[in-house]
């Protein structure tokens, strides 16, 4: 297996609140020890503000420049990233710059939400709702696209919207939701066996009473049933990248809990071949 790399990228990406970017460092550095990984970071916590697409995307611009940079910069290495960023907004940096690496990349999204809005479709003007569709090109962030239908799952989606259903139906998009969820993980092990994929996390699909997301949907995936979807994922492809969005908790307690919750629910993809010389070690980029 490849080295790992965890990158922290803080800052600024359409967040609506703060509590996303406080938390990078305690979560990567988590996943620094997980994975026995040295961690790059740049970019610091900055003010949450609401703001419409247009507007976010262009404050955006410092986290999304870096991330890409770095993403790039990661796998020219033949190193594996490790992303933690504070918005699932950042995929639109991070996942472009994947696919131009290698562009048979499977990306596996796991999110309560679709993120499968267009500027044409949104009711919010939410940055964060609608990067799946950049990624397939379906409009111009500016930072790259290169995703199809065919190689994205979406899998955990409980809260998706009417356009949302609409899209992953007309695009022909493999969906799982985990109401069955034995039967999904067959379909999810046979969609990827011998594929090269990119993992995006939105904490959201967790069960909030395991892990803290800002975006709170009921239900979702315990840890333990998030741990075997982990480790099939981990046995029958070959992980090119992972990314983790929307990690909120707000008080110790929460921060607790949902880091337990997390690395438990991650150790099946961080078994081979730990290297604990680089767990945790830090590297500032300016």
């Amino acid at each position: 297996m490849s080295d790992r790399i965890v990158i922290r990228a803080n800052g600024y990406a359409g967040d609506c609140s703060g509590e996303a970017m406080a938390a990078l460092p305690d979560l990567s550095h988590m996943l620094g020890e997980l994975f026995g990984a040295e961690i790059i970071a740049f970019g610091d916590p900055q003010d949450a503000r609401d703001m419409p697409w247009q507007t976010a995307l262009e404050a955006s611009e410092g986290l999304l420049s870096g991330l890409a940079e770095a993403t790039a910069r990661t796998l020219q290495k033949d190193a594996v990233p490790i992303i933690a960023t504070p918005r699932c907004a950042a995929a639109l940096a991070s996942i472009p710059a994947v696919l131009a690496h290698r562009d048979d990349v499977h990306v596996v999204w796991f999110d309560a939400h679709g993120d499968l809005h267009t500027p044409a479709t949104t009711r919010t003007g939410y940055l964060g709702g609608m990067p799946i569709t950049a990624l397939l090109g379906e409009w111009q962030s500016g930072y790259g696209a290169g995703l199809r239908p065919e190689r994205l799952l979406h899998l955990g989606g409980r809260d998706l919207e009417d356009a949302e259903r609409a899209f992953i139906e007309r695009h022909g998009i493999f969906a799982a939701s985990f109401a069955e969820f034995d039967c999904d993980l067959v379909r999810i092990e046979q969609e990827l066996t011998g594929k090269k994929v990119f993992l995006h996390l939105d904490c959201d699909v967790f069960d909030p009473r395991d892990v803290t997301a800002d975006y709170r949907v009921a239900g979702g995936l315990r840890c333990d049933q998030a741990a075997a979807v982990f480790s099939v994922i981990a046995r029958v492809s070959d992980l090119v990248g992972l990314e983790i969005a929307e990690f909120s908790p707000g008080n110790p307690e929460e921060m607790q809990r949902s880091l337990a919750a997390l690395r438990q629910a991650l150790s099946g993809l961080a078994a081979q071949d730990r290297d604990p010389n680089d767990a945790g070690r830090v590297t500032r980029r300016p």
